[in-house]
């Protein structure tokens, strides 16, 4: 039984590979390869090089495979595989072959199998083919199993001869996807290019043995360039392609090119040519000189007999056809224009757009000179001529042209245009400055400017002052009050109104340059106001409109000019600090105010008035910050600034001058003074009377006794500079100012330099205050406060110290002055401060003692007759009144006798005479001191 079934095993692996080797012979019968004779003449050695097993591996799985090999061979020097594997190899011999030439599975396989010229993937160098398929049947090679491979494919591939493998057997005995996986190794070649496509010369796509080149033009470049072409092939096939002298051949990819004489171009490249725009003649059909043209050829070797195989192998086939290649340049033509005005002559200075209408990208920019211009060598076609700028002072008739050019002729084409002249107008603005005028003195040394000299703060309006027409077109341009505007004014002319010099604000409002220049160019004619809307702070706005007119006078002036010269006038402010007398007063710090009351300008004043040149308008306050020590603070003075006429402010500094006399108005020094203000009581100044303050020499004096000013100056003793002027004043003594360290002073004094008037300081005007004493000298009554105000006049004050007088009396009981009583009046320590004897006046103490003080008033001898009389301490009152002081004596009193026969009547009278003194004692008291008994 197991025979038998070994034997129908055997039976059924047979009748499948004679059924196999019969559906091979059904297919080659259906010419599935096509084999054409290439030169089947010439015989090459084929050989058989090594006997090649299947895998045994394969045979351990499959028995019936355990006896299949093939031969690997070689067919003139390449790799030959059998295409027919049921059949027996060929012997070695020499044998003729054909093309295989439609059966592109076959050359892909030869291509890209083991032994091709460019193998693929698993056949390639590096890769372990027997790894993959039999890793364990050592006696084979990894070439060995990639040949096999091949050969099993190539003969699938052309006979579907499968016999020793199945896809679906492998899968079945070896598991898996192990058949699927060998397949799809064939089927990735299948889906690689034809090698008989990639081998083969021609161009372009379709391997035309025709290049055709068509020149266009070249609008980055203004050439001629013509198409792209590949030349398809090996970098071995080679063309050679002749160039004239101006025509310039690219490879494309590279920066290759050549111009002019023999250009080679290689297999694969791709190419195309340029060329200036001249008229080129064309290249017809010419036949290219071309070497090393081949391509991949499959081959069927006939080893001559039914019963071998069909042996497939490669070659590089020679190709005899021949490549050819043209080109067509651009047709050229030229076009001259000449431009005219409208009396025909000729006119320079138009400017043309040239731009194709025939074709994309051709675009000139066209200036005429000496009234005409011929451009050459421009491709045929319409062209559209535009004129982009008219000559200056003319207008366009017709701004586009459409003109024709046509192979290898000139075209020509006139262009007139009209004259239209056009205004210019020129604004030179400038500032006055200070110096121009001198308003002080010629050295202008006292004058300063805060004027802001920015023209871009002047600002210009330019309207129309009448309807402005084209002179040619007649439209209407400008409407009056209509502001000329930059670009406006064009009309049948390109010329539009253009700002030459200044900044453009918008609305025909205009600010010039800084050099104080303003130009607009291209005004049509007409006539234009000029209106100054603003002007730089310290200057007088120019409100004067001024019209300028632009008339045509001939027919040859292209453009006219007019110039105006505005000048802004600078504002001018003379500001002086005097006293009433209209005395410049030095020292005073000053302050310019504006409206808001912000300090604008503050300086200090000197011996002239000061002018301020370049306030801008608008109201101020001159306001004393300062006063000079000797003069009362101002209040503000309100001025306006308007215009460009001297503004004269003048402030006075008042006075408050405080002599201090006696009754004979004699000057008294020492006497302590001071002000105070009352209304909040402070103490605002402080001094003493008659302090020295300046030494004069004999000369100074001599020199303002004759009414001179001295003025110079000197080292004090701190080493600081001292400046001092003195001047007579009509009250016998000296005004002196003298200033040191920024501060200066202000006093009156005498020929010594004592201060005889003293100027009060920190006084404000119209202020109340008081003057009072402080410290009285010795002998004087303290004199009565003085109230005063000060407003907008001088104050002189005058303080009387009235010495303290004093008499004294030596009287008896009556009231008699009684002769020749020594007496004296002493200090209470016993200083004597007088003593005197009496007589029958009085005696007078004056100016000596002092207000509010006790003194004794004492007799050291007593008259004949009376007795001494007890001292007596009394007080000064504080007054200039004369003050009366009495001291009376008793008489004596006589011895009365025993035996008196003395009338008693008469001692009666005596007591009436003493009651009688008493009573007139009593009466004098009353009229002045009295003191003593």
């Amino acid at each position: 039984m197991k025979i038998l079934k070994k034997i129908k095993k055997i039976i059924l692996v047979k009748f499948i590979l004679v059924f196999a080797m019969m559906f091979s012979i059904s297919l080659a019968s259906l010419n599935l390869n096509t084999v054409n004779a290439w030169d089947d003449t010439v015989p090459y050695e084929f050989t058989r090089v090594k006997n090649i097993k299947y895998p045994e591996w394969w045979g351990r799985k499959i028995p019936s495979l355990k006896s299949w090999s093939t031969y690997s061979t070689q067919y003139n020097g390449k790799w030959a595989y059998c295409l027919e594997s049921s059949k027996n190899t060929p012997q070695n011999g020499n044998y003729t072959s054909e093309v295989i030439t439609n059966n592109s599975a076959v050359r892909k396989l030869l291509y890209y199998g083991f032994g091709g010229p460019a193998a693929w993937g698993q056949f390639a160098d590096g890769f372990d083919l027997k790894q993959a398929i039999c890793p364990d049947d050592d006696y084979l090679t990894n070439d060995d199993v990639k040949y096999l491979l091949t050969h099993i494919f190539l003969s699938g591939a052309y006979s579907n001869d499968w016999n020793g493998f199945d896809e679906q057997l492998f899968n079945q005995y070896f598991g898996g996807t192990y058949g699927t996986n060998i397949m799809n190794i064939y089927r990735n070649i299948l889906n690689l290019p034809d090698p008989e496509k990639k081998g083969q010369v021609g161009f372009e796509d379709n391997y035309s043995d025709l290049a055709n080149f068509n020149a266009e033009f070249d609008k980055e470049n203004k050439i001629q360039i013509t198409n792209t072409v590949k030349f398809n092939g090996t970098n071995s096939a080679i063309i050679n392609i002749p160039l004239a002298d101006n025509v310039t051949i690219h490879i494309v990819g590279t920066n290759e090119s050549q111009t002019g004489g023999i250009a080679t171009v290689y297999g694969g490249q791709s190419f195309y040519f340029t060329a200036p725009l001249l008229n080129l003649s064309n290249v017809n059909i010419s036949l290219l000189n071309a070497t090393g043209i081949e391509k991949f050829t499959a081959l069927a070797i006939n080893c001559g007999s039914n019963t071998n195989q069909i042996e497939g192998s490669w070659t590089w086939d020679p190709d005899v056809a021949e490549l050819y290649y043209s080109i067509n340049w651009l047709d050229i033509g030229s076009l001259e224009l000449r431009k005219t005005n409208d009396v025909g002559n000729f006119i320079d200075g138009a400017e043309f757009s040239l731009e194709s209408v025939s074709f994309d990208g051709y675009s000139e920019k066209l200036v005429v000179k000496d009234g005409k211009i011929k451009i050459d060598n421009l491709p045929v076609g319409i062209y559209r001529l535009t004129e982009t700028k008219v000559p200056d002072g003319h207008a366009i008739i017709q701004t586009v042209y459409e003109v024709e050019i046509k192979k290898d002729e000139t075209t020509d084409r006139v262009v007139v245009n009209k004259l239209r002249p056009t205004g210019s107008l020129i604004i030179n603005k400038s500032l006055e400055n200070e110096n121009e005028e001198m308003p002080l003195s010629e050295e202008n040394s006292n004058t300063v400017n805060v004027a802001d000299y920015d023209f871009s703060k002047v600002q210009f309006k330019i309207t129309a002052n009448q309807v402005i027409k084209d002179s040619v077109s007649l439209e209407i341009l400008y409407e009056k009050g209509d502001s000329i505007t930059v670009g406006s004014g064009k009309g049948s002319n390109q010329d539009i109104v253009g700002l030459i010099s200044g900044k453009d604000l918008g609305k025909g409002v205009y600010t010039p340059d800084n050099n104080g220049r303003l130009e607009l160019n291209g005004l049509p004619m007409g006539s234009y106001d000029v209106e100054e809307i603003s002007c730089p702070d310290g200057f007088v706005l120019d409100k004067e409109i001024k019209t300028v007119q632009f008339v045509q006078e001939d027919f040859v002036t292209l453009s006219y000019t007019k110039s105006l010269n505005i000048k802004n006038k600078i504002t001018k402010t003379l500001l002086s600090k005097v006293d009433v007398g209209g005395i410049q007063i030095n020292g005073a710090h000053m302050q310019i105010l504006n409206k808001d009351k912000e300090v604008v300008y503050e300086f200090v004043t000197g011996d002239e008035p000061l002018q301020i040149d370049g306030l801008k308008d608008g109201k101020y306050y001159f306001h004393e910050d300062l006063s000079p020590l000797g003069f009362a603070l101002s209040n503000d003075i309100e001025f306006t600034v308007k215009d460009s006429e001297i503004q004269k402010v003048e402030m006075i500094d008042y006075t408050v001058d405080v002599a201090k006399v006696d009754e004979q108005s004699n000057y008294l020094k020492g006497v302590g003074l001071e002000i105070v203000s009352e209304k909040t009581k402070n103490i605002i100044d402080k001094w003493t009377t008659g302090e020295h303050i300046f030494d004069f020499s004999d000369e100074m004096i001599a020199k303002l006794e004759n009414n001179e000013i001295v003025s110079d100056m000197f080292i004090s003793e701190d080493d600081s500079t001292v400046l001092y002027k003195a001047v007579k004043t009509n009250k016998d003594d000296y005004m002196l100012m003298l200033q040191s360290n920024g501060e200066i002073n202000y006093y009156f004094v005498d020929r010594n330099g004592d201060e005889t008037r003293h100027l009060v300081r920190n006084l404000i005007n119209d202020s109340s205050y008081i003057l009072r004493e402080t410290d009285v000298p010795k002998g004087y009554s303290t004199a009565e406060e003085q109230k005063f105000t000060l407003k907008d006049e001088n104050v002189s004050l005058t303080m009387i110290n009235e010495t303290i007088k004093t008499s004294w009396h030596k009287v008896d009981v009556l009231g008699n002055e009684l002769e020749g009583a020594y007496l004296r009046v002493t200090e209470l320590d016993g200083t004597v401060i007088d003593e005197w004897i009496s007589t029958k006046e009085p005696h007078a103490i004056n100016g000596v003692l002092e207000k509010n003080k006790e003194y004794y008033f004492e007799e050291t001898i007593a008259p004949d007759g009376y007795e001494l009389a007890q001292k007596v301490k009394f007080k000064i009152d504080d007054m200039g009144k004369i003050q009366h002081f009495y001291l009376t004596n008793n008489l004596k009193p006589k011895k009365i006798e025993t035996g008196d026969n003395s009338d008693i009547s008469s001692y009666l009278g005596l007591g009436f005479v003493s009651v009688g003194g008493i009573i007139l004692i009593s009466v004098l008291r009353k009229k002045g001191k009295v003191i003593g008994k």
